[in-house]
């Protein structure tokens, strides 16, 4: 039995508890710690006490049977060895757990049981249980590890590893999906039964007010050309966070709504790698974020975020008539769309940021807002129009590298404002800007307006190796230090900048998604 716990603070190590041949006083557990303290004492290391004794960094010691729940656990805590009571140990665990941390209602993990209370000691096995178990307010925590799923319901022509259906929190009483703090629960779904509609590895469907953190969910598999799969899918639902998720190589969108949609935030999450090899153009319909079809007072924001190796676009906002939601992305990350999973062959669009189409018309409330973003390497256009007849701002954007254009406008004349962007090393150019005669968009403090002054090399910035794009996140869920495509000291485009209504440093904004702090 393997005996694992870790905390944000704590960070327990491993400690391999199991059988020994030969227990003295038939008591396998005090068998193991005699045989520790034998180890230690070769090891020339001095013990404060009897029970608490000064380790190597770990320890391993003979295996107990599958069956064997002593009263008493052996843990290794910073270094040393205890011994204490599972009631102790769950109290000692949670004061070092983060002030925010709820104690869970319920509790989900690998080695737990369906049969199970769903208890901290007695976990339930599958979301999809601890999900039903819920009401309005409650936590369910999901442990960290690997969960192998066969497990899927069928609603509304979706097959779902773990449905959410029909159920509505409140502002005061929102449903909470969150993983133990420093741990990470992945939700492999290649397994899911059913073969006749499209996949989905967590479904909100007409439900409000939940929030999920820290959930990852891939191998949500494309099954034939008619039905793709998706990793969190968010329909006719409203008030929902999805919060330092991950979704990647499922086939079809990482992260995808429709209808009925309002009040999504989508914070801190990566999408990447997702597939749908089985479409009549494969690779299409594959976008990292597919957020589309939302009525036209809807409020989509969506920050932090990456999206990168997808089969399609890294932030796709496809509309119909009626359907143009207000959608604002902000600090969020993509590169390398449109390509097939060998990294070169055509698939999708492969835009970073597609702003469309939508063929709405008004003009007079903004519905596109990108601030501090970065497009780079796309198989076609950084920051593409795409037909999106609606209003929209950039500012503070980096376009880098792309295979077609940085800035692209055309199709139809709209009043946006462009400003403090920096388009660099893209093959077809800086901006395709169509204006039809009618000239009524405004791009004033970019690279590639005239006045500016700026000359742009390299040597502008302080890294362009994309490695430092994939880094781990912080520790709260925060995007890596945004050193690629960084202004670097010197550079002509800091203080070059005009107000935007963002927080700058110096005399002036920056140009880029990232603000210096010379």
């Amino acid at each position: 039995m393997m005996i694992r716990i870790t905390t944000l603070q704590a960070q327990l190590e491993t400690v391999n508890v199991g059988t020994g041949a030969n227990s003295r006083n038939g008591d396998p557990l005090r068998d193991a710690f005699i045989k520790v303290n034998r180890a230690i004492e070769r090891l020339n290391v001095i013990a404060p006490s009897d029970d608490e004794m000064i380790l190597p960094s770990q320890v391993t010691i003979p295996q107990l049977p599958e069956n064997y729940t002593p009263d008493t656990l052996l843990v290794l805590r910073n270094g040393r060895i205890y011994f204490t009571t599972k009631a102790k140990l769950n109290e000692s665990i949670y004061p070092v757990l983060p002030a925010e941390f709820k104690k869970g209602d319920y509790y989900v993990a690998p080695n737990g049981n369906d049969t199970n209370p769903g208890t901290y000691e007695q976990p339930f096995k599958s979301l999809q249980v601890g999900v039903n178990a819920l009401s309005a307010g409650d936590t369910l925590v999901v442990r960290g590890g690997l969960y192998m799923t066969n497990y899927a319901t069928g609603v509304a022509d979706l097959e779902a590893m773990t449905s959410i259906n029909n159920m509505d929190g409140s502002v005061s009483d929102t449903f909470k999906i969150m993983a133990y703090p420093g741990e990470v629960p992945m939700f492999d779904c290649r397994a899911m039964n059913g073969n006749s509609a499209s996949k989905v590895g967590i479904l909100l469907l007409n439900s409000s007010y939940w929030k999920i953190t820290g959930i990852q969910v891939t191998r949500v598999d494309q099954i034939t050309s008619s039905y793709g799969g998706t990793g969190f899918f968010v329909y006719n639902s409203d008030h929902i966070t999805l919060d330092n998720c991950a979704a990647y190589i499922n086939g079809g969108p990482g992260f995808e709504c429709r209808n009925g949609v309002d009040g999504l935030r989508i914070t801190n999450c990566d999408a990447y790698s997702n597939y749908n090899a089985l479409s009549s153009t494969p690779g299409d319909n594959s976008d990292g974020f597919d957020l589309g079809y939302v009525n036209a007072t809807s409020l989509i924001v969506v920050e932090g975020c990456r999206s990168w190796n997808n089969g399609d676009d890294g932030f796709d906002t496809y509309q119909k008539p009626g359907k143009s939601g207000n959608y604002y992305f902000r600090h969020c990350w993509a590169w390398h769309n449109g390509y097939r999973p060998d990294g070169v062959t055509t698939a999708g669009d492969g835009c970073g940021f597609k702003l469309g189409a939508d063929p709405l018309g008004t003009y007079t409330t903004t519905l596109r807002h990108l601030t501090n973003c970065l497009a780079y390497n796309n198989r076609t256009r950084g920051f593409s129009q795409e037909s999106g007849n609606v209003r929209k701002v950039i500012y503070n954007c980096t376009s880098y590298a792309n295979k077609a254009w940085g800035f692209s406008f055309y199709h139809m004349e709209t009043p946006d404002t462009v400003r403090n962007n920096i388009a660099y090393a893209n093959i077809d150019g800086a901006c395709e800007d169509e204006h039809y005669g009618l000239d009524t968009r405004v791009l004033d403090h970019n690279t590639w307006n005239p006045g500016t002054g700026v000359t742009i090399s390299t040597a502008d910035f302080t890294s362009i190796d994309a490695s430092y794009l994939t880094m781990p996140r912080a520790s709260d869920g925060s995007l890596p230090s945004a050193i690629f495509c960084s202004l670097a000291a010197g550079s002509d485009m800091i203080d070059n900048g005009g107000d935007a209504g963002l927080p700058y440093n110096g005399a002036d904004p920056d140009l880029g998604y990232v603000e210096s702090d010379y």
